[in-house]
This record gives structure tokens, sequence and C-alpha cells, in this order.
């Protein structure tokens, strides 16, 4: 049995050394902000937007297909005009999008960034010149046959716009959205003290100014805790597209703090399907746009803790005087001789009640008297008592209590812990036995 034990208990608790160990790394890569990946746009399709029905041929079949402008809002609540890049597949309203890189990616992508660039889905002034941009994507998208349009002047306008595109230099533009970042995300510190926050974003935006807030019980500050004031501000993003900024607090509750980077999201950015198991066309945005990317971290503040005094302090201030006791303690009555032999080596316990005269519990011994013996620790209650003085006087007080709680205290904890033990210790022999 013991080497058993021996053969299984080394394995297991390596396995469980790894499992921490992976589960700390984890917690790193959560904590850990990200600069290089870029943030992802998401939307829901809302239906079509200005355009028409246009017969034409597709791989040798007749199609008659809506062509224009569609819409799509992403979830942050812009409106996009957007083309589709996939003719063979549907869509229907209330589709889920996510962004997925530039349309450069797709085969003849720089003839469909130059029409976007050159011919924003805003800027078809009717229906027949919107159709014709969408089908002239649909040659470079799909292989559509331009010459195949039924309708002449949607035939001629796309065959127009498919000469200009081809040979044309490929523009660069951005197409996805800055991976704004902020940490810490959440931050717990006192009244009066500052918190340092930084911000990051993608490699494109250094330089760019943002603007960082704060609510609740606090404002923005300097490295030195100085109070401004102020609950905005704008900063500017460093060569490595990073910042640095305070928030001190100015009372307990809780307060968000945010920022906010503008940037312009150019026309040429994909749109795909987020969910794998129903399929629906890809899609382009059609116009450039100026959007803002956010990013927001909690702060908790809490009221500073009472530092407590120095015992040598607390030994040294006055007590403040007590109220007299409604019924004054007599007085003590007058010394008796020492007795004949040595008094009991065994100190009286003393029990004060408000109201009551001071009682030894401790039995004298026969044929003596108990007397007040003027060695006693003076932070017994009982000497206090016994040096009363007469005529009705309140009594000094001591300069400490006895801490009366403190044997229970250490006994519950001692309990509790045994008990947690116990359990741990059940719940290892019980892995062992199943083992």
């Amino acid at each position: 049995m013991i080497n058993k034990e021996n053969r299984t208990g080394a394995p297991w608790r390596i396995r469980r050394c790894w499992r921490a160990l992976l589960f700390a790394l984890a917690l790193i890569c959560l904590s850990t902000r990200a600069f290089a990946a870029e943030q992802t746009l998401t939307g829901t399709f809302l239906g079509k937007g200005t355009g028409r029905e246009v017969a034409f041929n597709h791989h040798g079949k007749p199609l008659s297909d809506w062509a224009g402008t569609l819409k799509l809002k992403l979830d942050s609540g812009e409106p996009l005009l957007v083309f589709c890049i996939q003719i063979d597949v549907r869509v229907r309203s209330g589709d889920r999008y996510r962004s997925d890189g530039p349309v450069l990616a797709l085969p003849n992508g720089c003839q469909i960034r130059y029409l976007l660039d050159k011919y924003p889905a805003s800027s078809a002034k009717d229906a027949d010149e919107a159709s014709a941009r969408q089908m002239a994507i649909w040659v470079f998208s799909d292989d559509v046959d331009p010459t195949t349009i039924e309708d002449v002047k949607i035939r001629d306008r796309t065959v127009a716009l498919v000469n200009e595109a081809q040979g044309k230099p490929c523009p660069q533009r951005r197409t996805e959205a800055p991976e704004l970042t902020l940490a810490p995300p959440t931050a717990n510190a006192v009244v009066g003290q500052v918190v340092a926050y930084t911000v990051g974003a993608s490699s494109k935006d250094a330089g760019h100014p943002l603007t960082i807030s704060v609510d609740g019980p606090a404002v923005l500050s300097d490295a030195n805790g100085t109070n401004s004031g102020q609950q905005q501000q704008k900063v500017t993003l460093d060569g490595q597209s990073a910042a640095t900024f305070w928030v001190l607090s100015t009372g307990p509750g809780l307060s968000t703090v945010s920022v906010a980077l503008p940037y312009r999201l150019e026309a040429g950015t994909v749109f795909s399907q987020i969910d794998d198991t129903t399929p629906t066309q890809r899609l382009v945005m059609a116009e450039s746009r100026d959007l803002v990317a956010n990013a927001a971290a909690q702060g908790s503040w809490s009221a500073a803790a009472p530092v407590p005094l120095p015992p040598t302090e607390q030994a040294t201030t006055p007590a403040e005087a007590p109220a007299p006791l409604a019924t004054p303690l007599p007085a003590a009555p007058p010394p008796t001789h020492r007795p004949s032999k040595p008094a009991s080596t065994k100190q009286p316990i003393v029990t004060a009640v408000a109201g009551e005269q001071v009682t030894a519990a401790a039995s004298p011994t026969p044929g003596e008297t108990l007397t007040a013996v003027p060695d006693i620790a003076p932070a017994t209650i009982g000497a206090a008592a016994t040096a009363a003085p007469a005529g009705g006087a309140a009594p000094p007080q001591p300069r400490s209590l006895p801490n009366t709680a403190e044997p229970g205290d250490r006994a519950i904890w001692l309990v509790l812990i045994s008990v947690v033990l116990l359990v741990i210790s059940g719940w290892l022999l019980r892995r062992r036995a199943l083992r």
C-alpha cells in the first residue's frame, strides 16, 4: 500500500502543479495588453438601399437580380452602405456580420478598391448609377460578363467603369478598426490615492489625439496627484501608440474611466458571416466613414482605514473621565493586621459588576482575614476598587482594561482552522481511495 501511494502520489502532484501553472499563464495572457491585433467590428444586415432589378447572364445562366447599395448597421450604431461581392449566396434581413480584413486580399481586390475609392456609394444619385456600380464590382468579384446586361444604359455605364479600373494603381487605405486597450481594466484604491492608466492603440494611430474621461468621485491629475478638477481632457499617443494618464479618487464610490479614439475607416473593408452554419453573401464597405474606437476600465475607491496609535502613545494619552456610577462604591474597610503565616500565593480572580462591591473569588485560609495587599498589579479592577476614596467619589480608572475576548477569539480561530484542515485531509484521502 505504501509503495502504491509513493508511485501514484508524485505524478498526481506533478499534474496538479502543471494545472496551476497553466492557469497562471492563462491569467497573465488575459491581463496582457495587445497592441498588434485589430478590433473586430460586428453588425446586422438591414436590407436594400438604392438600386433596381437588372437582367444579365452569369456563367451561361440568365439572372434577374437586384443590383445596388445595401444597408448594414454596426453594433456601435453607425449605418454603413455596402456592396455585394458574392453573387451566388443569398442575404436576408437580420443576418449577422463581422469585419474580415481588406478587399485587397480577394481576387481583383485592387480594381474593386479603386472603384470604391473613386465612386463611393453615397455619391450615386439614382438607381441606374447605383446598379451600374454594383454590376462593375461583380465583374471583378464574381466574373460577370458586362456585355450580357440587357439594359443598355446600365450596360454602357458598367463597361465604362470596368475599363477605367483596369491597370490603375492599388490605393492603400485603412480598412480595420484600431485595437484600443486600457490598463489596468480594474483598480481598487483608497480615497486620495493616484492610479496610473496606460492606453495603447495600433501602430497606425501613433501621434493621434484621443479623449480620456472619468466619472464618479474622481478627477484627472498628474503623477503627483495634483487635483486638476477636470474629468475630461485630450492626450496624444506617442511614437509607440501609447499614452499614460493619472486618476485621483476624491471620495468613496465607483468610477468609469473611458478613452475614445477617432479614426477614419476607408472603403474596402470586407464583412463576412458570423455564423458559419448559416451562409450569407460576403459584403464590402462601399464608402469611408469617420468612427470612434472606445475602451473603458472600472475604478473602486474606498475610504482610508483609520491608523491605530502606537502602544506607547496609547499609554501616555490621558483617558477621559468616566461618568460617575449611579450608586457609588462603598469605601474599602481599613486594613487589618497581616496574617501570622505566609499569605496564599494564589492571585484572587476579581469580577467587577456595576453597582456592586468588588469581591475576591479565592477563599481565604480559615482564621485569616483577606486584606488589600498594596503590591497587587494596578491593571486589575480589584486594585482600583479597594483604592476607592471614601465619600462616594468615582474611583480612578485603570490605564487599560484586560482583553477578556482574546482567549475565546483564539479558540474560534483554532476550531475553524481545524475544520478546514479536516475537510482538506478528507478530500485528499478520498481522491487517493478513488485512484
